[in-house]
């Protein structure tokens, strides 16, 4: 039985916002970090989510050891491989 309720709907949001982040991340492998505000602002444009839940979701990836999130200097960073 498919579920398609609150969990399923929060779930799907989590990957596509990690899933951004990571796919920015590859595209920028010379410099090895992307603009956290940038990153942000697209993904509010493109998903309709606001900058604290954007950012909840981001911490997720990061917890995962996909990438560091460095709000000080506005940068999403790739982790040392």
């Amino acid at each position: 039985m498919r579920r398609n309720d609150g969990v399923e709907v929060r779930k799907t949001r989590i990957q596509k916002v990690v899933q951004t982040i990571v796919a920015a991340l590859n595209q920028n492998k010379e410099a090895g970090w992307i603009q956290l505000d940038t990153t942000i602002a697209d993904i509010e444009y493109e998903e309709g989510l606001k900058k604290k839940r954007i950012l909840e979701y981001a911490e997720i990836g990061e917890k995962r050891g996909l990438y560091v999130i460095d709000v000080k200097n506005n940068q999403i960073r790739k982790t040392a491989s």
